[in-house]
C-alpha cells in the first residue's frame, strides 16, 4: 500500500530488498521442509549471499542484484547477515524470557530491514538509524500480536514469559484463546495492551525521526507506520481475540490512516519537532 508513494526507481530498490527478505523467510517456513533441511538451505543461501556481496557472480539474479545494490550504496553486509540469523531462530524452539530477548529477535528479522533501506538511500546518521530500528521493532511486535493464534498452531509463541507472568497469563490460557474456548480473559487483554504500548512507544520514537529522511522516503514510511499501528485498534475491536481472528485494516481505513500519517509528517516537518541534532537531508524526490 505505502510503497506506491515511492518514485519508480526507489520502489524497485525497496521491492528488491523485500523480495530478498521473503525468499530468505520462505527457506525456513515451508511446511514440508524439516528443520535440518531448512538449516542446510539457509546456510547455503548465506554462503551464496556473502559471495554476491563480495562481487562474485553467483548466477542467482535476486542475490546478485540486491547484494550489488547494497555494496554499491555502502550498505553494510551485517544487515543481511543478521536477517539470516534471525530467520534461523525460527528453526529452534521459541521461548523469550524477557522483552529484551524478544527485541533481539525483532531486531534481526525487522529492524535490520529498516536500517538496510535507510542506508540504501544514503542516510548514515546513527540516531536516525536507531529510530529506523525502532520502526522495525514496532512493526514486528504488531505482527506478533496479530498472529498469536496462527503462531501457536505452528508451535510458536513469541510473547515474553516475564510479561505473561506479570499479567497472570499462562500457556493454558494462550491455548484456550487460540482455540476460541470461551471469551478472552481480562488478563490476556491486559497483556496485549502492555505489548501494544511497547510497540506504540517504538512507533513514536521512529516517527519523530522522519523529518530527517529524504522526503521521497519519509512519506511512504509515515503511511506504513500509521497503517500498521492501526492493526492495534482492529485487535481491540476484535475484543483481543487474536487466537481465532486475524486483525487487518480495510482499504478505507488504510486511506484514512495513511492520510493522517502524511498530515502528521507535514506538521512535524513544519514545526521541526524531530529530535535535536538530526541533520535534515535532501528534500528532493
Amino acid at each position: 500500500f505505502a510503497s506506491r508513494l515511492f518514485p519508480a526507481e526507489s520502489r524497485r530498490q525497496v521491492e528488491g530488498v523485500y523480495a530478498f527478505c521473503r525468499f530468505t523467510d520462505d527457506l525456513v517456513d515451508e511446511a514440508e521442509v524439516d528443520a535440518s533441511h531448512a538449516r542446510a538451505r539457509l546456510n547455503a543461501w548465506r554462503t551464496l549471499v556473502d559471495a554476491a556481496y563480495r562481487g562474485e557472480e553467483t548466477g542467482v539474479p535476486l542475490a546478485d542484484r540486491v547484494m550489488a545494490e547494497a555494496r554499491a550504496n555502502e550498505v553494510p553486509f551485517h544487515y543481511a547477515d543478521e536477517l539470516l540469523t534471525g530467520v534461523g531462530m525460527d528453526l529452534e524452539p521459541i521461548c523469550f524470557q524477557r522483552l529484551p530477548d524478544l527485541e533481539v529477535y525483532t531486531y534481526r528479522v525487522a529492524s535490520v530491514v529498516g536500517g538496510w533501506i535507510t542506508e540504501l538511500f544514503g542516510v548514515r546518521d546513527p540516531e536516525v538509524l536507531s529510530r529506523a530500528h525502532s520502526m522495525g521493532h514496532a512493526m514486528q511486535i504488531t505482527n506478533i500480536l496479530r498472529d498469536v493464534g496462527e503462531d501457536w498452531r505452528n508451535d510458536r509463541l513469541y510473547l515474553p514469559r516475564d510479561l505473561m507472568e506479570r499479567h497472570g497469563v499462562d500457556l493454558g490460557m494462550v491455548d484456550r484463546v487460540a482455540a476460541g474456548r470461551g471469551p478472552v480473559p481480562a488478563a490476556y487483554a491486559d497483556l496485549m495492551e502492555a505489548l501494544m504500548e511497547v510497540a506504540e512507544g517504538h512507533y513514536r520514537s521512529a516517527f519523530a525521526a522522519l523529518p530527517a529522511l529524504p522526503r521521497f522516503y519519509a512519506r511512504p514510511v509515515a503511511v506504513a507506520a500509521r497503517v500498521y499501528e492501526g492493526i492495534h485498534d482492529e485487535i481491540r475491536r476484535n475484543r483481543y481475540d487474536n487466537g481465532t481472528r486475524r486483525a487487518f485494516t480495510r482499504i478505507r481505513t488504510k486511506v484514512r490512516l495513511g492520510w493522517g500519517g502524511l498530515r502528521d509528517l507535514r506538521r512535524s516537518i513544519a514545526t521541526h519537532t524531530h529530535p535535536a541534532g538530526f541533520a535534515l537531508l535532501a528534500k528532493g524526490g
